[in-house]
């Protein structure tokens, strides 16, 4: 680097004891912008030591921030090079969104220096490799420093938006792509985002201890090489004793997974039963799709008690809270043991990039035609599916009000009187309070139906009714 620069500098004692020097260059005018850049990087380096066990193995560590840069940031060894709106910060011109970004920016940039300069790339095509495996790490430490929830609902949000869309549209590619003509196309959210996404993951499959122990495995084996994500995966096969061969398809398949789950509780046998259907839309190039190892973290509530109930799969105790391994297209998972009718929590933490839905009204896998699924539904949204009260197993709410028994059985409200009482939908109705609203269509008997949003206001029909 060469140009009219000024340097803040200070120091840093790694966990062996040896002294780094640590610069960050500015133009003059930023001088007193580059506090907060200055301790991240030493929370950076702490953590990398405390969570990867990897010190930095220069006496001198800077970073150059200047005004005019193409890129954000790019982690030369020893000399990282930022634009300085990544850098700089002042408490009178910052927001705390903008301190968190700069923090993110310095730590991931740092991070490299293991994970993409002392192991790097044996070429574009394994970018995430060092990419999203960087931005796991800056996540993670992020999530460390400041608030896990609260940056985790941030990740999440912004990558359902904007990968998502990535992944379902005209550019949609792999984690790995196997061609390109322009290298700087690489550089996009599924390279970056979805590999992270696809790191973490595997995380969550082999454990926080295996994972630790392939991530040193990885760093200590392939120091000083250029290597494949083939590579990385082995290192987290071996610690783990798993076989992540199908799980390779996460790096070559395009598009985002949707997983449809449907469940069923047998009040006799005092039995749950999850099938989960796994499917990938086609992408440009690639009109087929293999089934994907699918972790999914589990846990099955009470709808009574409200509680955790603890989970019994093929004779094994699990606890409230394990990870079951999808790995077909189709899947059935049996929980024995299980107390009173539950509600699953697939969404407590759901640790795979896919679009998780809840189908209603489908026919159910493996069940005879015409027999259908109760819907699942997550954690907070009403009974448990299928709960038709003691004694009465076979029917759902629905049908035991067409059938004129009981009551609604919906969120505890009562079931509605027979011919037209005041609010009523139209002539005879009796549809669950929640649903009159959606009634556009006046009764051929007539009468007068509710607006959606506005109980008091009805719209006038021909010879029937008011509009007031």
């Amino acid at each position: 680097m060469a140009g009219d620069l000024k340097k803040v500098e200070d120091a840093f004692t790694t966990a062996s004891g040896r002294e780094v020097t640590l610069q960050i260059w500015v133009e003059e005018e930023n001088l007193d912008k580059t506090d907060h850049a200055m301790a991240s990087l030493k929370r950076a380096m702490r953590w990398d030591e405390q969570a990867y066990g990897r010190e930095y193995d220069l006496d001198l560590f800077m970073i150059v921030a200047v005004n005019d840069f193409n890129m954000g940031a790019m982690e030369n060894k020893g000399l990282n090079i930022f634009n300085s709106a990544a850098v700089l910060t002042h408490p009178h011109t910052a927001t705390d969104v903008a301190f968190q970004r700069v923090e993110s920016i310095v730590a991931h940039e740092y991070f490299h220096n293991w994970s993409g300069n002392r192991v790097t790339c044996r070429d574009w095509f394994q970018l995430s490799l060092k990419e999203g495996f960087t931005v796991f790490r800056d996540q993670c430490f992020s999530a460390d420093t400041n608030s896990p929830a609260v940056k985790r609902i941030e990740d999440v949000a912004f990558f359902r938006t904007a990968q998502f869309a990535e992944d379902a549209g005209p550019t949609a590619h792999p984690v790995r792509p196997d061609h390109y003509i322009e290298i700087g196309n690489f550089y996009t959210l599924t390279i970056y985002e979805k590999g992270a996404e696809v790191v973490r993951m595997l995380a969550n499959l082999v454990g926080e201890e295996a994972f630790r122990r392939g991530a040193d495995r990885y760093f200590e084996r392939f120091d000083g090489q250029a290597v494949t994500i083939e590579d990385f995966v082995d290192c987290m096969a071996e610690a783990s004793g798993l076989d992540l061969s199908q799980f390779m398809h996460w790096y070559s398949q395009a598009g985002t997974p949707e997983i449809d789950a449907f469940g069923e509780y047998d009040y006799a046998k005092a039995e749950y039963r999850l099938i989960l259907r796994q499917r990938t839309p086609a992408t440009p190039d690639q009109p087929d799709k293999q089934p994907l190892h699918i972790p999914v973290r589990l846990g099955l509530v009470g709808t009574k008690s409200g509680r955790d109930l603890p989970l019994t799969l093929d004779g094994e105790a699990l606890g409230s809270d394990a990870v079951i391994h999808l790995r077909e297209a189709e899947q059935e998972f049996l929980f024995t043991d299980v107390s009173e009718a539950p509600v699953p929590s697939l969404l407590r933490g759901f640790s795979a990039p896919v679009k998780l839905r809840f189908p209603y009204g489908r026919e159910g896998p493996g069940l005879p035609a015409g027999q259908r699924l109760r819907r699942l539904q997550p954690l907070g949204f009403g009974p448990a599916p299928g709960h038709a009260g003691p004694g009465r197993p076979d029917r759902c709410p629905s049908q035991r009000r067409r059938e004129g028994d009981g009551p609604a059985g919906h969120r505890g409200l009562p079931r509605p009187a027979r011919g037209r009482a005041r609010g009523s939908c139209g002539a005879g109705r009796d549809d669950h309070p929640a649903q009159r609203g959606l009634h556009r269509r006046a009764a051929a008997a007539g009468g007068r139906r509710c607006h959606p949003r506005r109980p008091g206001v009805h719209a006038s029909r021909a010879g029937h009714g008011t509009a007031r």
